[in-house]
């Protein structure tokens, strides 16, 4: 069934779990005591927020949702935990206890659904300290219980067998690598750029505008902060500096900054109740305002429109390679079929999954496999190899016949090629098994 449905199925599980992670964000901050302006406009930034499209528009992004839901609501536990220690005299242990069990059992339920998730059991108290609701004595403790259920956590998950190989995109970044994640990191949550037009479209005056409307805001909320807000300020940076480190230290995208778009509403909220009330000031902040929501949905209409054709292209490849596996094939379920493709990776740019190359469009054979509805066929291979110019004719290139008579060799009952230039089949070829070996 849900084969069938897919990927609405997955888009609309994801989209609900944002719309309940914006009200556990508006109902957060109203528990942080925050005021209906600063709530209201912080919640706004958070469902809008450039950093969340990575996210809400992939198919494959449940975990991320789920786990920043749980997390929060790991946190709004942890904030009951820390009012009850303060009054000691109304309160019971046991609801201290209570409290901290439910903080523990959500931040663990976090991390089943996406293991960055972990980082909260060291968040949560250090984003309650910056925000002056516990001393350094209460911050401690929470963290070394934190780590201790980490600990926990850790032990447990290590112990079960594992399976599966290695993904060398999980190999520790390059500092080439560390400084492109931070840029991403900072270029959605702080000041939103449109990287669509600076990486993709190379349109530098569109990039240029939706950093200048963006820019006001920040700028504003910045020079009104006081100095009381230094702790907050450095708590907040350390606090998306934690709940990033497991992506910034190995693979990071645009999907992963999602895990930090709470604590910036938790940032925005805070700052805009710094301001003055005088008419001046708010009619400042309101024209920043304004500036920045323009930009932020330019920025987010330009993704959807890319992300809308990238799945125009996987869906365009896949009726292309269809086309062309109907004339040797009949496409029915529970045949015995099996196919190889051979995806040819070239040095075309890709911005993430809003504007996909050939092999990403391609989906290793997923953009075939989701028009027979997983019906067909029975098995699909994929072998990504880096483009060469020898390359350019397929059927030329022996180093992709070795791969062709291999898998053919295996089992596969055809393999075909894909590249931006197109699809090309490659025949079965009489060889040694020996010639197939090297």
């Amino acid at each position: 069934m849900h084969s069938q449905l897919f990927p609405l199925l997955n888009h609309i599980i994801v989209y609900s779990f944002h719309l309940v992670n914006t009200f556990i964000v508006s109902f957060l901050l109203r528990s942080l005591q925050r005021s209906w302006t600063a709530v209201n406009t912080a919640t706004l930034l958070f469902y809008i927020s450039p950093a969340m499209l990575g996210t809400v528009f992939d198919t494959d992004s449940m975990n991320q949702v789920a786990s920043l839901c749980f997390s929060m609501l790991g946190l709004m536990a942890y904030l009951c935990f820390t009012r009850h220690c303060e009054h000691k005299g109304s309160y019971s242990k046991e609801k201290r206890y209570w409290s901290l069990a439910a903080w523990i059992l959500l931040t663990w339920l976090a991390t089943l659904f996406k293991e960055n998730g972990i980082t909260w059991f060291v968040v949560a108290p250090l984003l309650v300290w910056s925000l002056g609701k516990n001393n350094r004595r209460q911050t401690v403790n929470g963290v070394g219980i934190g780590m201790a259920a980490a600990l926990v956590y850790g032990v447990v998950r290590l112990s079960l067998p594992r399976y599966g190989t290695w993904n060398e995109a999980y190999a520790l970044m390059t500092p080439f690598g560390f400084v492109k994640s931070l840029y991403k990191m900072f270029s959605s949550l702080l000041l939103p750029i449109d990287n669509i037009c600076l990486m993709y479209d190379h349109n530098y005056i569109a990039t240029a505008l939706s950093l200048i409307l963006a820019s006001p805001l920040f700028v504003f909320l910045m020079a009104h902060a006081h100095k009381k807000d230094v702790r907050f300020i450095a708590g907040i940076c350390l606090c998306v500096f934690i709940a990033m480190s497991p992506h910034l230290i190995t693979q990071f995208s645009n999907m992963h900054v999602y895990g930090a778009t709470v604590l910036m509403a938790v940032f925005w909220a805070c700052l805009i109740d710094n301001l003055s009330h005088d008419k001046t000031t708010q009619r400042q902040y309101y024209i920043c305002l304004l500036c920045s929501l323009i930009s932020i949905v330019a920025i987010d209409a330009h993704h959807i429109s890319a992300k809308y054709k990238s799945g125009q292209k996987m869906l365009k490849m896949g009726n292309e390679a269809l086309t062309i596996l109907k004339k040797y094939f009949v496409i029915k379920p529970n045949s015995n079929d099996k196919i190889y493709s051979i995806s040819l990776i070239d040095n075309s740019y890709k911005y993430s999954t809003f504007c996909a190359n050939a092999g990403d469009a391609f989906c290793w054979g997923n953009s075939v496999e989701m028009l027979t509805v997983n019906t067909w066929p029975k098995e699909w291979s994929d072998t990504a190899v880096i483009y060469t110019p020898e390359m350019k004719k397929p059927l030329a290139c022996q180093s992709l016949h070795r791969i062709a008579d291999m898998a053919y060799a295996g089992g596969y009952d055809m393999v075909i090629c894909v590249s931006d230039q197109g699809m090309t089949v490659f025949p079965r070829r009489k060889v040694k098994a020996d010639d197939v070996r090297r």
